[in-house]
C-alpha cells in the first residue's frame, strides 16, 4: 500500500508542476518556441521526480 501511495504522490506532484508551469508561461505570453522547450524540460523533470520517488520506494520494499 505504501508503494501505491508513493506512486500516486509522485504522479500528482509531477502533474501539478507541469500544469502550473504551463499556466504561468501562457499567462506571461512567451513565444511558441520557448513554450515548447519548457514543455519538454518540465516533462523531463516530472519524469525524473517520478523515477526518483518510485525507485526509493522499491529500494525500501526490497529490504
Amino acid at each position: 500500500m505504501k508503494k501505491l501511495k508513493s506512486y500516486f504522490v509522485a504522479f500528482l506532484l509531477s502533474g501539478l508542476i507541469i500544469t502550473l508551469t504551463l499556466f504561468l508561461l501562457k499567462k506571461i505570453n512567451v513565444p511558441e518556441g520557448v513554450y515548447q522547450f519548457a514543455l519538454i524540460a518540465v516533462s523531463a523533470l516530472s519524469g525524473l521526480i517520478i523515477y526518483k520517488k518510485t525507485k526509493t520506494v522499491d529500494r525500501i520494499s526490497d529490504d
